[in-house]
């Protein structure tokens, strides 16, 4: 599928959070910019530690406006397993995880892949969409520990709007 285009309106979604509540994408339109982590799983200690660092600079994605979403293609369980992981609890303030146990959002934006034939995860990706829902920049690792520093994406945030 894999319709996410840099520069193009970034693909909507509906994905529901460990509490069940919906998130659309389209609902920060004009409001906030927003950061799509795609993060393989509670098995990777690579994901473990990117939350964790997305956790410690959550401040300062609220200060740029920008809210920031985790995709995990596993169960609300497994998720709660990556939480723990991170040292962190479910409720963890402004970072939203959201699950894509059907795979749906990740080959949308094309970054399921498939492990061993039997199980379905996400290649580790970052997606920046500005606050006009328009998708500004990608980063697709190459690895399971190639992942994005944390101040890039605050960087790029703050390039979004000139600062």
């Amino acid at each position: 599928m894999d319709t996410a285009r840099i520069g193009q309106p970034a693909p909507d979604f509906v994905l529901s959070d460990l509490n069940g509540t919906p998130h659309r994408l389209s609902d920060f339109r004009g409001k906030k910019d927003v950061v799509v982590v795609f993060v393989y799983g509670a098995t990777c200690m690579y994901c473990s530690g990117q939350i964790g660092h997305l956790l410690r600079k959550l401040p300062e994605f609220d200060a740029r406006g920008a809210q920031v979403l985790v995709v995990e293609a596993n169960s609300p369980y497994r998720m709660r397993s990556t939480l723990r992981d991170t040292g962190r609890e479910a409720d963890a303030g402004s970072l939203v995880f959201l699950s894509d146990a059907a795979h749906t959002v990740a080959a949308t934006y094309g970054v399921a892949m498939q492990m061993n034939h039997i199980e379905w995860l996400n290649r580790p990706s970052t997606f920046l969409i500005d606050r006009d829902g328009i998708l500004r920049k990608s980063y697709i690792s190459k690895s399971l520990k190639d992942r994005p520093p944390v101040e890039a994406i605050l960087d790029a945030i703050a390039s979004l709007h000139g600062a």
